[in-house]
């Protein structure tokens, strides 16, 4: 396993230009962010050759059942309810990629 130095957007569009130049291990991707929401920038992600296979996990205050559907039917690997434990962000996030 490789780690990419820490890299942030503060939009979809900009997510989705620096996943497609940087080529991230993975993605934390919050579920309302400005321009495109998360489920519209996943779907871009995933159309997008060259992000598709970039394993995006969603941060969310949306803890519904019906919401967390929503994450994984459009490609999410994992959904982190906010508030979250910093503690143990790091070892939720190697779950559900199985690193």
């Amino acid at each position: 396993m490789s780690y990419s130095r820490g890299l942030s957007a503060s939009n979809g569009r900009e997510g989705i230009a620096i996943a497609e130049s940087e080529k991230p291990d993975a993605i934390l991707l919050d579920a309302m962010i400005p321009e495109l929401d998360g489920i519209q920038t996943i779907a871009k992600l995933k159309s997008n050759p060259k992000t598709k296979d970039i394993p995006t996990i969603f941060i969310t205050a949306k803890a519904q059942a019906s919401d967390r559907r929503k994450f994984y039917n459009a490609g999410a690997k994992g959904v982190i309810n906010k508030p979250f434990d910093s503690l143990t962000l790091a070892s939720q996030i190697s779950g559900f990629l199985g690193w």
